[in-house]
């Protein structure tokens, strides 16, 4: 039936568009990052380049724009970014980490505001977040985050929304 089929789609296009964050978090650990950096190190340097990275972040299924990528390498790389363009493997299992402690830390935040705890913030629990992080904004900042955070217009704001959001 039509409200299947639409369902159907709508969970395939939420699986596609997941953010890196909440992938990273669900589906390797750091050492199996570490066994990926190996695979994408063609030159067998012990680092990688931007593109290296790219292709990378390309066979986990990542949808990031090459804006992104290359903020995850500055990110990565850190201060020496500009010095040889290059990240190696311990700057690049850091930046690994720090990205499992944000989804972590951003996950419990999200669980204490989800009042009802059904997986999802409603625009209230959402408000009553942002309020209780800046008590300034003002309504129609607070509506303008809530829009933009519902990528997918159901209303509420789901984890991989909120983490999406966050990035």
């Amino acid at each position: 039936d039509r409200q299947a089929s639409l369902q159907a789609s709508e969970i395939h296009r939420k699986n596609r568009t997941r953010s890196l964050h909440h992938t990273m978090a669900t589906a390797f650990s750091v050492e199996d990052w570490g066994k990926k950096f190996e695979e994408h190190d063609k030159d067998k340097s012990g680092n990688l380049d931007i593109n290296e990275l790219k292709n990378l972040l390309s066979t986990n299924d990542s949808k990031m724009s090459d804006s992104q990528i290359a903020d995850m390498f500055v990110f990565m790389a850190g201060p020496k970014v500009n010095k040889d363009s290059r990240i190696s493997k311990e700057e690049f299992l850091n930046g690994i980490r720090k990205i499992y402690e944000f989804v972590e830390l951003a996950t419990a935040f999200f669980k204490k505001y989800d009042a009802d705890s059904n997986g999802h913030l409603s625009p209230a629990e959402l408000r009553k977040l942002l309020l209780e992080c800046d008590s300034t904004l003002k309504d129609e900042t607070i509506n303008d985050i809530i829009k933009a955070a519902d990528t997918n217009k159901d209303g509420q704001v789901s984890l991989p929304e909120f983490l999406r959001a966050l990035s």
